[in-house]
């Protein structure tokens, strides 16, 4: 059995991954309808504005599905018994100076 360092470096580079390719499906479909149906006949500041949103839109969009894949696969597999915690919590009782 992989310990947990070696499981948690894995899950982030699969997740990142997967993150990549959430975003690349979210911008792909809407950038080819763009650039098909409507960038020959469209103004220079529509063009700015619509490549603006096609590529930003789905990099804020992917949060909201990332969040609920994690929290489903967390929920199925319970992932904390295989990964190391991302942060530590601080010891109790210290005082910062």
């Amino acid at each position: 059995m992989m310990n947990k360092k070696i499981n948690s470096m894995i899950f982030v580079i699969a997740a990142t991954l997967g993150n990549l390719l959430i975003i690349a499906l979210l911008v792909i479909p809407p950038l080819w309808i763009y650039m098909t149906f409507i960038a020959a006949s469209a103004n220079e500041l529509v063009t700015t504005i619509a490549v603006l949103v096609i590529f930003l839109g789905p990099i804020i969009g992917t949060y909201p599905i990332y969040n609920f894949l994690m929290k489903k696969a967390n929920q199925k597999f319970g992932l904390e018994k295989y990964l190391e915690p991302s942060f530590k919590s601080k010891k109790s009782g210290s005082k910062s100076a």
